[in-house]
């Protein structure tokens, strides 16, 4: 009656002190009958190799054709290991707000016994609900047990946080620099951690805006045209 994991042998041992034993039956089943069941030949033996969980009976006969008490044992066999979903919809991919994942583990015989997880290699604990709250790259890893002592293969989901905003700079001309022709205008995009996807750019003259904002190349030199976007002198 106990779930274990590796094949198991049954060995029927009959004993009969004045006509000696004459057939031994099995059967399998709640409540079924041996007497109609299977013979089992000497040295009486039954292995079971496959997951299951069966009630066996047994009775035993001697040559004098009396009856032995019906027997019983319970084959709990389990050699599957648990599996354990999880219900993350953006593995590797950057999200910008902490992050909750629930796992569920299930095992269709001895059942679930345990599960396990860890983030970024910080030492497994038990549990089904994991929080990330930090930025940057972080690896979790998960695995569940059963009752038989199977161990599932380790799990691993990539949660990528990205809460902070990227960050535009304009490297040159000096700000409030003034200017009669055309120029060149050198920025910096970067990000620290999903990096930088797309750049745009506005222009204000004399703080009406001329340019709307418009998709432009991320760390490069945007060149100016004063006649189309700074038609009159000032700020």
């Amino acid at each position: 009656g106990v779930w274990v994991n590796v094949n198991q042998v049954i060995t029927l041992i009959p004993t009969d002190v004045l006509s000696y034993i004459g057939d031994v039956k099995f059967c399998t089943g709640i409540g079924c009958d041996p007497s109609i069941g299977t013979i089992l030949a000497s040295p009486y033996q039954s292995n079971y190799n496959t997951d299951q969980n069966t009630i066996v009976r047994y009775q035993v006969w001697d040559l004098a054709t009396n009856p032995s008490a019906i027997g019983e044992y319970n084959v709990k066999l389990d050699k599957t290991a648990p599996v354990t979903t999880n219900n993350y919809l953006f593995n590797g991919s950057w999200v910008n707000a902490d992050q909750v994942i629930t796992l569920t583990p299930t095992d269709a015989l001895s059942g679930v016994q345990n599960t396990f997880y860890q983030i970024d290699g910080s030492g497994f604990i038990s549990g089904t609900s994991v929080s990330v709250n930090t930025e940057g790259l972080h690896i979790v890893e998960y695995y569940s047990t059963d009752n038989a002592g199977n161990i599932e293969p380790t799990n691993l989901i990539s949660v990528m946080i990205d809460k902070s905003l990227p960050v535009s700079l304009i490297a040159s001309p000096l700000a409030s620099s003034w200017h009669n022709a055309d120029f060149n205008v050198a920025r910096t995009d970067t990000d620290t951690y999903s990096g930088v996807t797309s750049c745009e750019i506005r222009i204000l003259n004399n703080s009406i805006e001329s340019l709307a904002w418009s998709p432009a190349t991320c760390n490069a030199n945007y060149s100016l045209d004063i006649s189309a976007y700074c038609v009159t002198e000032g700020f």
